[in-house]
């Protein structure tokens, strides 16, 4: 099941298939997410401090085939795979959370690119055991009668099969002899504790709701309800065992509290859970999910629709193009480029508002702070100019909605005039359309209502769905965009409303980030990498230095800053400005914007040269 991209490159799996791995960031971190349940944790940070000093640049993540022992590369802040000198250390993990258990040890010393080590650790013929205490084991040796074992904790045995039970948390190397021949294993206890809910999930559009545990559980005497006094059947174990499934009498649209208990593990000695009072938060944006064939909220939220030709969510997927790229909030930042949608979220898009002929397109726009001088698609049903079967797009400072509603010609294309924009704020905007009837709506308010255009979707064919320009770049859009959904129905009054409402609650709920507009003299710049340098990415930054010469907008005390710009965007080298007197910069701390944290950055002017911020406009 499809789900939103994360950041990062070098992403494995574990062998028991329960967590992925990967590169979250250029040199760190690498994370690890819990597949079941999403949840996301970090095994060890760039320029971790258990790393020797000056070798904290960390790539190439590999992990034994028993998730005990993580092998990776680290480097002096060098990048480049292929001829960095990069060492390798190994680490021990615990494979239940893939947590970092010990110091990491080097084990190279090498000067040159040492990378994707394959750790690997040799069975022991009696295994390795883990679990809570107390931890009753039963061991066998091979043939004979005459085994001599000793558990490591004091007690002995005597036979071809033992059985013992550990009863204190420790790491037991445990032996069995006879004559000559030797058998070893190794026991590792844990102190006992109760299994703990790690998230709480909502799937099948609200009809299940699962609640995920950090350990594989039991439920025979599990005891739920829901705040709301909506009725939920009887607790089931979901496939892995550590999520507990429930089905409520009705889907769960609104937020309600769990209150549950009676959960136990699957120790020698069950501990129960404690009592929790647990958030169930389906999303409250967009009101309704009827219809919902296509949404991309922001960058970093879950987008997921529901599919019913697989009985699952799947999330919509953009991929930026160009100069676009996402701003601080994880919003489409479309400055001279476009997100397009993959062939088969575009197909699906295309396949649900053919079939009904009807349409609702919901977003959030910001207009650029110049007025386009042409015709600018915000969003587009389309490949190019002569292919296309709807642009919603800014012409001056209005907001208008094209179809297509015949095979060629002029008398092909039915526009209509949804709105004007304000300038300088987001807007929450909607225009649906059925033959006969085109609505536009301005902060859920209907602001345009026309009867005058007629015509289905019979002539419409399959094209790439693209926000911020046409996929080849044409009409290109300069604005902010977010909180995109589109349906395969017309959206009511009432639901544009409640949606507007909404989204400006989340909107006002944002943090603030200070921005700055300076006028400035660049003093110097790092030099900027090549894409084969910066391989596997296709994107970079590179810090250069300014004096300010005059502060435009906003408060910046220090005379000296260093700016963080795009240096190579989509795989393509951005051509550096002029270095002169009085350029005009839009900046924002670096700090400030975690959308910058997987992307490398390029530094090559030494220490000191005042704070790092964002340039934010080219």
């Amino acid at each position: 099941a499809v789900r939103t991209k994360l950041p990062g490159c070098q992403s494995f799996l574990s062998h028991d298939g329960r967590r992925g791995y990967w590169m979250a960031g250029a040199g760190g971190p690498v994370d690890v997410i819990e597949l079941a349940s999403g949840t996301v944790s970090t095994l060890i940070r760039k320029s971790d401090p258990r790393l020797p000093q000056g070798l904290g640049y960390v790539y190439f993540p590999m992990l034994s085939k028993d998730s005990t022992l993580f092998a990776f590369a680290a480097s002096a802040d060098q990048h480049d795979h292929f001829k960095s000198d990069y060492e390798v250390f190994v680490a021990e993990v615990d494979p239940a959370d893939l947590a970092l258990a010990g110091r990491p040890v080097r084990i190279t010393e090498n000067p040159a690119t040492d990378r994707y080590p394959d750790v690997y650790r040799e069975p022991l013929a009696l295994g390795r055991l883990r679990g809570e205490a107390p931890l009753t084991v039963r061991l066998e040796a091979g043939e004979g009668p005459d085994w001599r074992w000793d558990f490591g904790d004091g007690a002995t045995a005597t036979g071809p099969v033992a059985e013992h039970t550990f009863e204190r948390a420790g790491s037991y190397e445990v032996t069995a002899r006879r004559g000559e021949r030797e058998r070893r294993g190794l026991v590792t206890v844990a102190a006992p504790r109760p299994p703990r809910p790690t998230a709480v999930e909502l799937r099948r559009r609200g009809a299940e709701l699962v609640v995920h545990f950090d350990e594989e559980v039991e439920v025979a005497g599990a005891r739920a309800r829901l705040d709301s006094g909506t009725p939920l059947s009887a607790p089931r174990l979901d496939a892995d065992r550590r999520g507990v499934v429930f089905e409520p009498a009705t889907p769960i649209r609104r937020p309600d509290r769990l209150r549950l208990e009676g959960v136990v593990d699957r120790a020698g000695r069950p501990n129960p859970m404690a009592p929790a009072e647990l958030a169930v938060e389906p999303p409250l944006w967009p009101t309704s999910r009827e219809g919902l064939v296509f949404l991309w909220e922001t960058g970093d939220a879950p987008n997921l629709v529901f599919d019913p030709a697989v009985g699952a969510e799947r999330a919509a997927t953009l991929k930026p193009t160009g100069r676009a790229r996402l701003d601080h909030d994880f919003a489409m930042a479309l400055d001279g480029g476009a997100f397009v949608a993959p062939d088969d979220e575009s197909s699906l898009v295309f396949l649900a508002v053919k079939r009904t002929n009807e349409i609702s397109i919901q977003a959030v726009v910001r207009p650029p702070a110049e007025v386009p001088p042409r015709p600018a698609v915000i969003a587009a049903l389309a490949a190019h100019h002569n292919r296309w079967n709807f642009y919603l797009e800014q012409r001056g400072d209005r907001l208008t909605f094209s179809i297509r509603v015949g095979p060629r010609g002029p008398e092909s294309i039915a526009t209509g005039v949804l709105m004007q924009l304000p300038p300088g704020r987001a807007s929450h905007v909607v225009v649906t359309y059925q033959p006969g009837r085109l609505i536009g709506y301005l902060d859920g308010v209907k602001a345009a209502e026309s009867t005058e255009i007629n015509g289905d979707f019979f002539h419409w064919r399959h094209v790439p769905l693209a926000f911020g320009a046409l996929p080849n770049g044409d009409r290109e859009w300069g604005g902010g965009l977010e909180g995109v959904a589109i349906y395969d129905r017309v959206l009511t009054g009432q639901e544009v409303a409640e949606d507007a409402l909404r989204y400006r609650e989340k909107l006002a709920a944002r943090r603030d980030v200070a921005r700055v507009v300076v006028q400035a003299r660049e003093r110097r710049r790092s030099r900027p990498p090549t894409l084969q340098e910066i391989s596997p990415y296709r994107e970079a930054l590179a810090v250069h230095e300014y004096e300010v010469e005059r502060v435009l907008e906003g408060e910046l005390e220090a005379r000296v800053v260093r700016v963080a710009q795009w240096s190579i965007l989509d795989g393509q080298a951005l051509e550096p400005a002029v270095a002169e007197a009085g350029r005009r910069l839009v900046l924002e701390p670096f700090a400030e914007n975690p959308q910058l944290e997987s992307v490398y950055l390029a530094d090559t002017l030494g220490p000191g040269g005042g704070p790092l911020y964002y340039a934010v406009r080219r």
